[in-house]
């Protein structure tokens, strides 16, 4: 069933008793699901208007609700607030000033540059003086020319003494963060104060995001997806709300054609061999993370897991082909794997990370070995199971060049002898790459104090201790055994602990980097009675033998909490 069947939308509608489509791609601010990253970014955004913080920025990948996160905004600020929201940034300077004009109601009337910056002025300070605000969010900013960006700054100059009378909020994906890294920009990047991140959804999040859109939609039925077919949305589509909903509803659709009442891991299967660019209609090995704080686990493609549970079961050796099947590619020499530091297993996962990037030292999940036995197949059925058979060995030989412990598959004696026999000479290992110490991206930032974020909130002290230098320093603690006791000393009383992080501020040093960021601990003591403390924290960031640590951590608390 192809995707492009949409005319017959209506009906699937109507045999699965919804009201309205649940998984349209329009940024509708009633179908925006909450979860807590999304409610700290609202919360964050919100702040950085009513607060006039000046410069805001929302970064997120393509695809993970950044429109709808806007339009969710845009309803709930106050009524004194007036906002402009400009979809289509490739503009020129003077056309978004004329556009934020028209939207506030200031005649232009052909007025030349200047005159029409200062109509906008004397618009900002009388509605500034009768308690107003006014607002700018511009969506896609990543396409904004960078002349573009450094008039906006020069906008921004539009203020009084005592406070900031517009607030601008760039929305963009992760190039946004990089064009804003740009030294020639580096004015506009210090003006912004708030710098509020979006990341995909976790497994856990696409089960309460699919439901959420059902239930909005008018499902009666809630489990439209069975558990493992959502499972398998949340695997392919890697979090990405807006492939969640084109996947889901593309499922709906072929479920639909088949008379089928429930949305099944086969359909889900069938619309990603559809959906898939080129060369991704199989899945590739995908992180996935739990909201939990699990820890992360490489999942292997249903596909390929079955070939590989029928290689460990003895059943390709009953697959008796008619003919020699043509060799796409030569064996691949057996390459002894080199020692490799196992990935800390207990750190939690990201809760919002999703990749389809093997990362050295990370474990991958084998299937649990089966009683041997011989299988009798078509030769339709053992054509194809060869065929992923051999994306999958293809796919492990590529995780092994990168140092990736290799998938245990017992395969037939004979055969291996046969293809050792025909296997071209063995291919001298490569010499080890020696790490340098690149200095740590925005994003690798990000991710590091997330991870510290999830493992405070879930009091795992291992987890945290990992995060740090050896040499690291706490406000004063030294080393990561004084670190390690003072957190359990801390967490040992302390129960139902929630920390979240309003917004953070990203600022690179050379090879080290500066992470600031506002942080509330809520908690409930022993006797039963809740608590909140509030503060600013300050880690900084750098590598140690090519990984990214916490070197230091100094924090301060508000006298009030």
């Amino acid at each position: 069933m192809s995707l492009a069947a949409y005319h017959t939308l209506p009906m699937y509608a109507a045999y699965y008793g919804l009201e309205e489509p649940p998984f349209n791609v329009t940024p509708d601010p009633r179908f925006l699901y909450l979860n807590d990253s999304y409610q700290e970014a609202l919360a964050a955004l919100s702040y950085g208007i009513e607060a006039r913080k000046g410069f805001i920025s929302l970064i997120g990948e393509a695809g993970t609700g950044k429109t709808t996160l806007l339009r969710r905004l845009l309803d709930s600020l106050p009524a004194n607030v007036k906002s402009v929201l400009l979809l289509n940034p490739t503009v020129s300077f003077d056309e978004i000033l004329e556009y934020i004009l028209i939207e506030l109601g200031i005649p232009t009337d052909a007025a030349a540059k200047l005159e029409r910056l200062h109509r906008l002025n004397e618009f900002l300070i009388e509605h500034a003086r009768s308690g107003g605000n006014v607002a700018l969010l511009i969506d896609e900013a990543q396409d904004l020319d960078p002349k573009v960006l450094e008039e906006l700054r020069l906008l921004s100059n539009l203020e009084t003494a005592r406070e900031k009378i517009l607030q601008i909020v760039l929305a963009g994906q992760p190039e946004l963060d990089a064009k804003l890294a740009d030294p020639a920009l580096r004015q506009l990047r210090q003006r912004i104060t708030l710098h509020v991140r979006l990341h995909p959804l976790s497994t856990d999040d696409v089960g309460a995001y699919v439901r959420t859109r059902l239930e909005r939609a008018g499902a009666r039925e809630a489990e439209l997806f069975t558990p493992p077919a959502v499972e398998r949305v949340a695997i392919v589509t890697r979090g990405i709300p807006r492939i969640v909903n084109v996947v889901c509803d593309a499922a709906l659709l072929t479920a639909f054609a088949t008379g089928a009442k429930q949305v099944t891991p086969t359909v889900v299967e069938e619309v990603w061999r559809d959906y898939a660019p080129p060369g991704d209609a199989i899945e590739p090995l995908a992180l996935a993370a739990t909201a939990s704080g699990a820890p992360a686990e490489r999942i292997v493609p249903l596909a390929v897991a079955a070939a590989v549970d029928l290689v460990a079961a003895g059943g390709v050796a009953a697959i008796e082909p008619a003919g020699p099947a043509p060799v796409a590619e030569p064996a691949l020499p057996v390459v002894p794997e080199a020692p490799v530091a196992a990935a800390p297993a207990d750190v939690p996962a990201l809760p919002a990370i999703a990749t389809n990037a093997v990362a050295p030292g990370v474990a991958v999940a084998a299937p649990e070995p089966k009683p041997a036995g011989r299988h009798t197949l078509s030769i339709p059925t053992a054509a194809t199971l060869i065929g992923v058979l051999a994306v999958a060995l293809y796919a492990v030989s590529i995780v092994q060049q990168d140092d990736v412990p290799q998938l245990p598959v017992a395969i037939d004696a004979p055969r291996a002898e046969a293809a050792a026999e025909e296997a071209p000479a063995p291919v001298v290992p490569r010499a080890p790459v020696v790490p340098h110490e690149d200095p740590i991206s925005t994003e690798d930032a990000a991710n590091l104090v997330e991870q510290f974020r999830v493992a405070y909130q879930t009091r795992d002290v291992d987890g945290l201790v990992k995060l740090f230098a050896d040499d690291a320093s706490e406000n004063g603690t030294q080393g990561t055994d004084a670190i390690g006791a003072a957190y359990r000393r801390t967490f040992g009383t302390l129960e139902d602990l929630r920390y979240s992080l309003p917004s953070v501020s990203i600022a690179p040093h050379g090879s080290t980097t500066e992470v600031r960021a506002p942080f509330v601990i809520s908690y409930r003591e022993a006797d039963g009675r809740r608590r909140e403390v509030r503060g600013e924290a300050e880690w900084q960031l750098a590598r140690r033998d090519g990984r990214a640590v916490i070197a230091a951590l100094n924090y301060r608390i508000e006298p009030e909490s």
